[in-house]
């Protein structure tokens, strides 16, 4: 904390809070105390050792609660901060693959410029969900309920013959459901 504690004393943020200048560095320090793990109150603290007081509440120490504000500000920066980043990262990967799109076609690449435009396809949320039918029923009960009810001795035993169905290219969903029954 003492590199904080050197910080604010070339900051010159005793001047009058209203100076953007002064609210930025003393929310910079902020962000930094935080970042390394100090509490509100050690933050407090920090600042009123080192004279960063609010002037306009006649040179008090800055309340936790506007400290807590700072912190949601700094917050909300670097939330936005990180969107910006990523779609600015989410934008040059599109670029890139783009760019390899064309170097592919023009060297003849079919398998490479069908895998570009599968990653492009993903990335722009082109493809199309995929569905699974999870509406097996056993009469009025739905498997899932029955599964739930089976002993796992029992699952264990059906699990096998499904695998063993599967591998001899039977469907074990019609083998296991009569066999729940």
């Amino acid at each position: 904390m003492k590199e904080l504690h050197d910080r604010a004393s070339e900051s010159g943020t005793g001047l009058k809070e209203k100076s953007a200048t002064a609210v930025a560095k003393r929310r910079e320090l902020i962000a930094s105390m935080r970042l390394r793990g100090a509490t509100l109150l050690e933050i407090q603290e920090m600042l009123t050792a080192e004279g960063i007081v609010n002037h306009d509440r006649g040179g008090k120490p800055f309340s936790r609660a506007m400290i807590s504000k700072d912190v949601k500000v700094i917050r909300e920066t670097w939330a936005k901060k990180v969107l910006a980043d990523s779609q600015e990262y989410y934008g040059r990967l599109l670029a890139e693959i783009q760019e390899l799109k064309k170097a592919s076609w023009s060297r003849g690449n079919h398998e490479l410029v069908l895998k570009c435009l599968e990653r492009e396809a993903r990335m722009l949320g082109l493809d199309k969900p995929i569905k699974l039918d999870i509406g097996i029923t056993d009469g009025d009960k739905v498997v899932g309920e029955v599964l739930a009810e089976t002993p796992t001795e029992k699952l264990e035993v059906l699990h096998e013959i499904a695998v063993a169905i599967q591998e001899k290219g039977g469907d074990p969903r019609t083998v296991v459901g009569s066999l729940l029954g």
